[in-house]
Protein backbone atom coordinates (compact mmCIF):
# COMPACT_ATOMS: atom_id res chain seq x y z
CA UNK A 1 0.00 0.00 0.00
CA UNK A 2 1.56 3.38 -1.03
CA UNK A 3 0.04 6.29 0.87
CA UNK A 4 2.59 8.73 -0.79
CA UNK A 5 4.27 8.78 3.05
CA UNK A 6 7.92 9.07 2.56
CA UNK A 7 8.76 7.46 5.31
CA UNK A 8 11.82 6.13 7.21
CA UNK A 9 13.86 7.15 4.36
CA UNK A 10 16.27 9.29 6.69
CA UNK A 11 18.04 9.28 9.55
CA UNK A 12 16.11 10.11 13.00
CA UNK A 13 17.54 13.17 14.05
CA UNK A 14 18.61 14.26 18.24
CA UNK A 15 17.32 17.38 19.48
CA UNK A 16 20.77 18.70 19.87
CA UNK A 17 21.57 17.83 15.59
CA UNK A 18 17.78 19.20 14.82
CA UNK A 19 18.37 22.45 16.26
CA UNK A 20 21.88 23.26 14.56
CA UNK A 21 20.50 21.62 11.44
CA UNK A 22 20.12 24.07 8.08
CA UNK A 23 19.46 23.79 4.77
CA UNK A 24 22.48 23.71 3.64
CA UNK A 25 21.52 23.80 0.09
CA UNK A 26 18.57 26.06 -0.79
CA UNK A 27 18.33 24.91 -4.05
CA UNK A 28 16.54 21.70 -2.59
CA UNK A 29 13.22 21.51 -4.49
CA UNK A 30 9.76 20.19 -2.48
CA UNK A 31 10.31 17.32 -4.60
CA UNK A 32 13.74 16.52 -2.84
CA UNK A 33 12.08 17.18 0.21
CA UNK A 34 8.64 15.39 0.04
CA UNK A 35 11.47 11.86 0.61
CA UNK A 36 12.49 13.57 3.73
CA UNK A 37 11.23 12.74 7.31
CA UNK A 38 12.88 14.36 10.13
CA UNK A 39 12.51 14.09 14.34
CA UNK A 40 12.83 15.81 16.91
CA UNK A 41 12.16 15.77 20.81
CA UNK A 42 9.93 18.30 21.96
CA UNK A 43 10.90 19.62 25.45
CA UNK A 44 12.48 15.94 26.16
CA UNK A 45 9.20 15.01 26.89
CA UNK A 46 8.94 12.67 23.37
CA UNK A 47 9.13 12.41 19.93
CA UNK A 48 7.20 14.11 17.28
CA UNK A 49 7.76 12.85 13.40
CA UNK A 50 6.08 14.75 10.61
CA UNK A 51 5.49 13.51 6.83
CA UNK A 52 5.36 15.37 3.51
CA UNK A 53 1.60 13.67 1.73
CA UNK A 54 1.06 14.15 -1.89
CA UNK A 55 -0.43 11.56 -2.64
CA UNK A 56 -3.25 9.91 -0.52
CA UNK A 57 -5.80 6.70 0.03
CA UNK A 58 -8.99 6.42 1.38
CA UNK A 59 -7.63 5.18 4.52
CA UNK A 60 -5.00 7.95 5.05
CA UNK A 61 -7.90 10.30 3.69
CA UNK A 62 -10.41 8.62 6.25
CA UNK A 63 -7.79 9.76 8.99
CA UNK A 64 -7.38 13.12 8.26
CA UNK A 65 -11.06 13.85 7.88
CA UNK A 66 -11.83 12.10 11.46
CA UNK A 67 -9.18 14.22 12.93
CA UNK A 68 -9.90 17.30 11.56
CA UNK A 69 -13.70 16.50 12.37
CA UNK A 70 -12.86 15.78 16.27
CA UNK A 71 -10.38 18.50 16.93
CA UNK A 72 -12.46 22.05 18.10
CA UNK A 73 -11.54 25.32 19.34
CA UNK A 74 -13.51 27.26 21.00
CA UNK A 75 -16.18 24.95 21.74
CA UNK A 76 -16.56 24.85 17.82
CA UNK A 77 -16.10 21.76 15.53
CA UNK A 78 -15.14 22.04 11.89
CA UNK A 79 -16.07 19.58 9.34
CA UNK A 80 -14.61 19.93 6.23
CA UNK A 81 -15.53 17.57 3.33
CA UNK A 82 -13.06 14.84 1.85
CA UNK A 83 -13.72 16.49 -1.24
CA UNK A 84 -12.44 19.95 0.23
CA UNK A 85 -9.06 17.72 2.03
CA UNK A 86 -8.67 15.97 -1.51
CA UNK A 87 -8.33 19.65 -2.85
CA UNK A 88 -6.25 21.24 -0.26
CA UNK A 89 -3.81 18.09 -0.27
CA UNK A 90 -3.59 18.79 -4.53
CA UNK A 91 -2.73 22.41 -4.66
CA UNK A 92 -0.95 22.43 -1.43
CA UNK A 93 2.26 20.98 0.04
CA UNK A 94 0.70 18.98 3.37
CA UNK A 95 2.42 18.02 6.11
CA UNK A 96 1.47 15.21 8.96
CA UNK A 97 2.87 15.33 12.43
CA UNK A 98 2.30 12.76 14.33
CA UNK A 99 3.61 11.26 18.09
CA UNK A 100 6.18 8.79 17.28
CA UNK A 101 4.81 4.96 18.63
CA UNK A 102 7.46 3.22 20.53
CA UNK A 103 6.13 0.21 19.26
CA UNK A 104 6.34 1.11 15.71
CA UNK A 105 9.43 -0.79 13.64
CA UNK A 106 11.20 2.02 12.65
CA UNK A 107 12.41 -0.46 9.33
CA UNK A 108 9.23 -1.10 8.72
CA UNK A 109 8.63 1.43 6.08
CA UNK A 110 4.35 0.51 5.34
CA UNK A 111 3.45 1.14 9.31
CA UNK A 112 0.53 3.00 9.00
CA UNK A 113 0.04 6.12 11.51
CA UNK A 114 -3.05 5.48 13.95
CA UNK A 115 -5.52 8.48 14.63
CA UNK A 116 -4.89 8.94 17.61
CA UNK A 117 -1.18 9.59 17.54
CA UNK A 118 -1.41 12.43 14.95
CA UNK A 119 -1.06 16.04 16.35
CA UNK A 120 -1.73 18.36 13.51
CA UNK A 121 -1.85 18.90 9.94
CA UNK A 122 -0.70 21.77 7.90
CA UNK A 123 -1.05 22.75 4.56
CA UNK A 124 0.97 25.43 2.26
CA UNK A 125 1.99 26.59 -1.07
CA UNK A 126 4.71 28.71 -2.65
CA UNK A 127 2.84 31.94 -4.16
CA UNK A 128 4.50 32.96 -7.13
CA UNK A 129 3.13 36.21 -8.08
CA UNK A 130 1.95 38.14 -4.51
CA UNK A 131 1.58 41.40 -6.33
CA UNK A 132 2.27 44.69 -4.09
CA UNK A 133 0.33 47.92 -5.35
CA UNK A 134 2.66 50.37 -3.93
CA UNK A 135 5.15 48.93 -5.36
CA UNK A 136 3.45 47.56 -8.90
CA UNK A 137 5.92 44.63 -8.35
CA UNK A 138 5.38 41.05 -8.02
CA UNK A 139 7.47 38.91 -5.20
CA UNK A 140 7.40 35.16 -4.52
CA UNK A 141 6.72 34.01 -1.15
CA UNK A 142 5.65 30.90 1.39
CA UNK A 143 1.67 31.02 1.84
CA UNK A 144 0.51 28.78 5.48
CA UNK A 145 -2.67 28.96 5.16
CA UNK A 146 -4.48 26.04 6.52
CA UNK A 147 -3.34 24.69 10.33
CA UNK A 148 -5.26 21.84 12.12
CA UNK A 149 -3.96 21.45 15.31
CA UNK A 150 -4.43 18.94 18.05
CA UNK A 151 -5.52 20.90 21.45
CA UNK A 152 -1.80 19.97 23.27
CA UNK A 153 -0.16 21.86 20.41
CA UNK A 154 -2.31 24.70 20.45
CA UNK A 155 -0.38 26.75 22.47
CA UNK A 156 1.77 29.81 20.78
CA UNK A 157 5.21 28.01 21.52
CA UNK A 158 4.13 24.75 20.04
CA UNK A 159 2.43 26.86 16.87
CA UNK A 160 5.90 28.44 16.79
CA UNK A 161 7.70 25.65 16.61
CA UNK A 162 5.93 23.74 14.18
CA UNK A 163 6.18 27.10 11.40
CA UNK A 164 10.20 26.90 11.99
CA UNK A 165 10.14 22.82 10.83
CA UNK A 166 8.16 24.47 8.25
CA UNK A 167 10.34 27.45 7.18
CA UNK A 168 13.57 25.18 7.84
CA UNK A 169 13.01 22.54 5.59
CA UNK A 170 10.58 24.12 2.68
CA UNK A 171 12.44 26.92 1.58
CA UNK A 172 13.76 28.25 -1.81
CA UNK A 173 16.63 30.40 -2.71
CA UNK A 174 14.80 32.96 -4.12
CA UNK A 175 11.65 33.07 -2.19
CA UNK A 176 11.60 36.75 -0.01
CA UNK A 177 8.77 36.57 2.69
CA UNK A 178 6.96 33.60 4.70
CA UNK A 179 3.22 34.69 5.22
CA UNK A 180 1.68 32.69 8.32
CA UNK A 181 -2.45 32.29 8.57
CA UNK A 182 -3.73 31.61 12.10
CA UNK A 183 -6.46 32.11 14.82
CA UNK A 184 -4.08 32.68 17.44
CA UNK A 185 -1.27 34.61 18.33
CA UNK A 186 2.29 33.79 17.06
CA UNK A 187 5.66 35.03 18.39
CA UNK A 188 5.86 36.52 14.21
CA UNK A 189 5.22 40.21 12.93
CA UNK A 190 1.62 41.02 12.34
CA UNK A 191 0.68 42.52 9.18
CA UNK A 192 -3.13 42.20 8.01
CA UNK A 193 -6.49 40.74 10.35
CA UNK A 194 -9.26 39.74 8.76
CA UNK A 195 -12.63 40.37 11.01
CA UNK A 196 -15.29 37.56 9.95
CA UNK A 197 -19.30 37.91 10.01
CA UNK A 198 -21.99 36.01 9.28
CA UNK A 199 -25.47 36.52 8.25
CA UNK A 200 -28.32 34.34 9.43
CA UNK A 201 -30.61 32.24 6.94
CA UNK A 202 -31.93 29.23 8.51
CA UNK A 203 -33.33 31.22 11.42
CA UNK A 204 -34.47 28.03 13.60
CA UNK A 205 -31.34 25.81 13.62
CA UNK A 206 -29.76 29.06 14.36
CA UNK A 207 -31.54 29.99 17.59
CA UNK A 208 -31.63 26.69 18.38
CA UNK A 209 -27.57 27.03 18.68
CA UNK A 210 -27.84 30.04 20.23
CA UNK A 211 -26.18 31.95 17.18
CA UNK A 212 -28.59 34.62 17.14
CA UNK A 213 -29.53 36.29 20.66
CA UNK A 214 -33.80 35.52 21.25
CA UNK A 215 -34.41 38.98 22.98
CA UNK A 216 -37.38 39.01 20.43
CA UNK A 217 -40.13 36.83 19.22
CA UNK A 218 -38.72 34.62 17.37
CA UNK A 219 -41.26 35.19 14.14
CA UNK A 220 -39.81 39.00 14.64
CA UNK A 221 -36.27 37.67 13.95
CA UNK A 222 -37.46 35.45 10.87
CA UNK A 223 -38.81 38.62 9.75
CA UNK A 224 -35.65 40.33 10.02
CA UNK A 225 -33.34 37.46 8.28
CA UNK A 226 -35.83 36.09 6.10
CA UNK A 227 -36.53 39.09 4.47
CA UNK A 228 -33.98 40.80 2.16
CA UNK A 229 -32.70 44.48 2.20
CA UNK A 230 -32.14 45.93 -1.12
CA UNK A 231 -34.53 48.43 -3.06
CA UNK A 232 -36.92 46.80 -6.48
CA UNK A 233 -34.87 48.94 -8.17
CA UNK A 234 -31.41 46.72 -7.90
CA UNK A 235 -33.72 43.70 -8.68
CA UNK A 236 -34.76 45.64 -12.01
CA UNK A 237 -31.40 46.04 -12.87
CA UNK A 238 -29.18 43.11 -11.88
CA UNK A 239 -29.49 39.10 -11.68
CA UNK A 240 -28.06 37.18 -10.21
CA UNK A 241 -26.69 33.34 -11.40
CA UNK A 242 -24.76 30.31 -10.04
CA UNK A 243 -22.01 28.91 -11.85
CA UNK A 244 -21.42 25.21 -12.45
CA UNK A 245 -18.91 25.34 -14.92
CA UNK A 246 -16.56 27.60 -17.14
CA UNK A 247 -18.03 25.52 -20.57
CA UNK A 248 -20.01 28.29 -22.38
CA UNK A 249 -19.06 31.02 -20.12
CA UNK A 250 -16.57 33.90 -20.76
CA UNK A 251 -13.71 33.08 -18.85
CA UNK A 252 -11.21 36.01 -20.09
CA UNK A 253 -14.24 38.11 -19.10
CA UNK A 254 -14.64 37.22 -15.43
CA UNK A 255 -10.54 36.99 -15.17
CA UNK A 256 -10.12 40.24 -16.26
CA UNK A 257 -12.91 42.02 -13.69
CA UNK A 258 -11.65 40.07 -10.74
CA UNK A 259 -7.78 41.01 -11.30
CA UNK A 260 -9.55 44.90 -12.03
CA UNK A 261 -11.22 44.91 -8.59
CA UNK A 262 -8.10 42.76 -6.57
CA UNK A 263 -6.06 46.06 -8.17
CA UNK A 264 -8.86 48.80 -7.10
CA UNK A 265 -9.16 47.26 -3.45
CA UNK A 266 -6.22 45.76 -1.86
CA UNK A 267 -3.00 46.50 -1.22
CA UNK A 268 -1.11 42.86 -1.54
CA UNK A 269 -3.18 40.18 -3.70
CA UNK A 270 -2.66 36.91 -5.64
CA UNK A 271 -4.40 37.23 -9.15
CA UNK A 272 -6.15 34.73 -10.63
CA UNK A 273 -5.40 33.85 -14.54
CA UNK A 274 -7.76 32.22 -16.52
CA UNK A 275 -6.50 28.68 -15.91
CA UNK A 276 -7.06 28.18 -12.35
CA UNK A 277 -10.26 30.02 -12.42
CA UNK A 278 -11.64 27.67 -15.08
CA UNK A 279 -10.61 24.71 -12.61
CA UNK A 280 -12.38 27.04 -9.53
CA UNK A 281 -15.59 27.17 -11.83
CA UNK A 282 -15.59 23.40 -12.72
CA UNK A 283 -15.32 22.64 -9.04
CA UNK A 284 -18.40 21.18 -7.82
CA UNK A 285 -17.06 21.83 -3.90
CA UNK A 286 -17.04 25.49 -4.60
CA UNK A 287 -20.53 27.85 -5.10
CA UNK A 288 -20.19 30.14 -7.26
CA UNK A 289 -21.84 33.11 -8.04
CA UNK A 290 -22.30 35.84 -10.35
CA UNK A 291 -24.28 38.98 -10.33
CA UNK A 292 -24.62 41.02 -13.77
CA UNK A 293 -26.34 44.21 -15.19
CA UNK A 294 -29.01 43.13 -17.11
CA UNK A 295 -28.82 45.93 -19.78
CA UNK A 296 -25.13 45.33 -20.51
CA UNK A 297 -24.97 42.54 -19.74
CA UNK A 298 -21.49 43.30 -17.29
CA UNK A 299 -20.17 41.31 -14.37
CA UNK A 300 -20.76 43.46 -11.48
CA UNK A 301 -19.63 40.99 -8.79
CA UNK A 302 -18.58 37.69 -8.40
CA UNK A 303 -18.97 35.81 -4.86
CA UNK A 304 -16.97 31.81 -4.48
CA UNK A 305 -17.99 30.34 -0.97
CA UNK A 306 -17.56 26.37 0.19
CA UNK A 307 -19.52 24.62 2.57
CA UNK A 308 -18.56 23.57 6.25
CA UNK A 309 -20.39 21.53 8.45
CA UNK A 310 -19.82 23.74 11.98
CA UNK A 311 -20.91 22.32 15.59
CA UNK A 312 -20.85 24.70 18.29
CA UNK A 313 -21.28 22.85 21.92
CA UNK A 314 -21.65 19.39 20.30
CA UNK A 315 -24.97 20.46 19.20
CA UNK A 316 -27.05 19.97 15.58
CA UNK A 317 -25.19 20.52 12.66
CA UNK A 318 -24.96 23.90 11.12
CA UNK A 319 -24.49 24.26 7.02
CA UNK A 320 -22.06 27.34 6.63
CA UNK A 321 -21.07 29.00 3.74
CA UNK A 322 -18.06 30.73 3.69
CA UNK A 323 -16.91 32.92 1.50
CA UNK A 324 -13.57 32.72 0.23
CA UNK A 325 -13.68 35.99 -2.74
CA UNK A 326 -16.19 38.70 -3.13
CA UNK A 327 -15.39 41.07 -5.52
CA UNK A 328 -17.68 43.81 -6.19
CA UNK A 329 -17.38 46.79 -8.88
CA UNK A 330 -17.85 50.49 -8.04
CA UNK A 331 -20.84 51.00 -9.82
CA UNK A 332 -23.09 48.99 -7.21
CA UNK A 333 -22.83 51.88 -4.60
CA UNK A 334 -24.26 49.79 -1.55
CA UNK A 335 -21.76 46.13 -1.19
CA UNK A 336 -24.71 44.74 1.21
CA UNK A 337 -27.44 44.34 -1.54
CA UNK A 338 -25.06 42.01 -3.41
CA UNK A 339 -24.61 39.84 -0.19
CA UNK A 340 -28.67 40.13 0.58
CA UNK A 341 -29.13 39.06 -2.92
CA UNK A 342 -27.14 35.82 -2.85
CA UNK A 343 -28.51 34.81 0.74
CA UNK A 344 -31.68 35.52 -1.21
CA UNK A 345 -31.26 32.72 -3.29
CA UNK A 346 -29.65 30.50 -0.60
CA UNK A 347 -32.13 30.79 1.57
CA UNK A 348 -35.16 29.92 -1.42
CA UNK A 349 -33.04 27.12 -2.41
CA UNK A 350 -32.05 25.68 1.19
CA UNK A 351 -28.14 25.86 0.22
CA UNK A 352 -26.95 27.25 3.19
CA UNK A 353 -27.54 28.09 7.16
CA UNK A 354 -25.91 30.80 7.36
CA UNK A 355 -22.97 32.93 5.16
CA UNK A 356 -19.39 33.54 6.86
CA UNK A 357 -17.79 36.63 4.80
CA UNK A 358 -14.85 38.38 5.61
CA UNK A 359 -15.14 42.12 6.24
CA UNK A 360 -16.17 43.82 2.94
CA UNK A 361 -18.11 46.95 3.80
CA UNK A 362 -16.86 50.26 4.78
CA UNK A 363 -18.31 50.22 7.78
CA UNK A 364 -17.00 50.47 10.79
CA UNK A 365 -16.56 47.17 12.71
CA UNK A 366 -20.03 47.84 14.93
CA UNK A 367 -22.02 49.17 12.35
CA UNK A 368 -21.95 45.29 10.52
CA UNK A 369 -24.95 44.43 12.80
CA UNK A 370 -27.08 47.40 10.19
CA UNK A 371 -26.88 45.04 7.87
CA UNK A 372 -27.97 41.83 9.49
CA UNK A 373 -24.16 40.52 9.86
CA UNK A 374 -22.98 39.37 12.79
CA UNK A 375 -18.86 39.22 14.12
CA UNK A 376 -17.85 35.64 15.09
CA UNK A 377 -15.48 35.62 17.71
CA UNK A 378 -12.69 34.14 15.73
CA UNK A 379 -11.13 35.96 13.28
CA UNK A 380 -7.86 34.96 10.83
CA UNK A 381 -4.54 36.85 11.64
CA UNK A 382 -1.60 36.99 8.76
CA UNK A 383 2.10 37.14 9.95
CA UNK A 384 4.90 37.44 7.88
CA UNK A 385 8.44 37.39 8.08
CA UNK A 386 11.71 38.24 5.64
CA UNK A 387 13.48 35.47 5.33
CA UNK A 388 17.40 34.51 4.07
CA UNK A 389 18.67 36.02 7.36
CA UNK A 390 16.93 39.21 7.57
CA UNK A 391 13.63 40.59 9.28
CA UNK A 392 10.45 42.16 8.30
CA UNK A 393 12.58 45.73 8.47
CA UNK A 394 15.87 44.10 6.49
CA UNK A 395 18.22 44.18 8.85
CA UNK A 396 20.23 41.13 10.52
CA UNK A 397 20.22 40.94 14.54
CA UNK A 398 22.78 43.03 14.77
CA UNK A 399 20.49 45.90 13.55
CA UNK A 400 23.15 46.46 10.89
CA UNK A 401 21.76 46.98 6.84
CA UNK A 402 22.66 43.67 5.19
CA UNK A 403 21.69 43.51 1.24
CA UNK A 404 21.47 46.46 0.08
CA UNK A 405 18.41 46.77 2.22
CA UNK A 406 17.34 50.08 4.26
CA UNK A 407 16.42 50.00 8.00
CA UNK A 408 12.75 49.99 6.91
CA UNK A 409 13.20 46.79 4.79
CA UNK A 410 13.37 48.75 1.93
CA UNK A 411 15.56 47.54 -1.27
CA UNK A 412 17.23 49.92 -3.52
CA UNK A 413 14.34 49.61 -5.94
CA UNK A 414 11.74 50.12 -4.02
CA UNK A 415 10.33 46.81 -4.01
CA UNK A 416 9.65 45.27 -0.19
CA UNK A 417 6.64 44.75 1.98
CA UNK A 418 6.43 47.89 4.07
CA UNK A 419 6.42 47.21 7.95
CA UNK A 420 3.03 48.15 9.03
CA UNK A 421 0.02 46.86 9.35
CA UNK A 422 -2.23 46.88 6.29
CA UNK A 423 -6.01 47.37 5.74
CA UNK A 424 -6.81 45.17 2.77
CA UNK A 425 -4.84 41.77 1.63
CA UNK A 426 -6.22 39.13 -0.47
CA UNK A 427 -4.95 35.41 -0.45
CA UNK A 428 -6.58 32.70 -2.31
CA UNK A 429 -8.12 29.66 -0.52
Amino acid sequence: MNNGLYKNLLLKLSKNEYDNMKMKQNKNSLSNIEQEKREYNRENEHFMNYIIIKKIDEILLDKIFRFIKNNSYKNVKKEYSKEIIQYLIKYHTCILFYENNENNNENDKNTDIDIKNILGIVFFKITDKLSIKENNINTKCLYINWMFLCNKLYGKKSVTMILEIIKQNCIYEDIKYIIYKTDRNINKKLFYKKYSYYRPINVNKLLEQDMIQNDNDENVLKKVYNTFSYPIEFLKNYNVEMVSSSCNYNVKDLSCFINDELYREYEIFEKFDEKELCELLDNDIFYKFVIKDIETDEIECFMCLYKVLDTYFDQEKLINGIVCCIFVKNTIKNKSYVLEMISEYCYKNSIFDMVTIPHFLEVKVHEYKNFKLMRLKIHNLYYIEKINGTDINGTDINGTDINGTDINGTDINGTDIKDKIYKNCFLKF
